[in-house]
């Protein structure tokens, strides 16, 4: 699905940032396909969560609004 969005977008892997509140499936899919990841916390992905996951996200943020700050 995401790789069939990315084609239809016509972008390319690195013009892809994959934002999602879920590790296992919306960050996870995201590394899958190399794009960089963004998760965004929700009640039940929280910091000290993180160390739970064999894997790395790009960057994490307490609330969409807070992504502006951080590009």
């Amino acid at each position: 699905m995401m790789r069939m969005a990315r084609k239809e977008l016509d972008l390319r892997t690195e013009e892809v940032i994959m934002i999602g509140d879920t590790m296992e499936t919306d960050i996870l899919g995201g590394l899958q396909m190399s794009y960089r990841t963004i998760l965004v916390y929700n009640r039940s992905t929280q910091p000290e969560d993180l160390t739970d996951f064999p894997y790395a996200l790009s960057l994490a943020i307490p609330a969409l609004k807070d992504l502006i700050a951080e590009l």
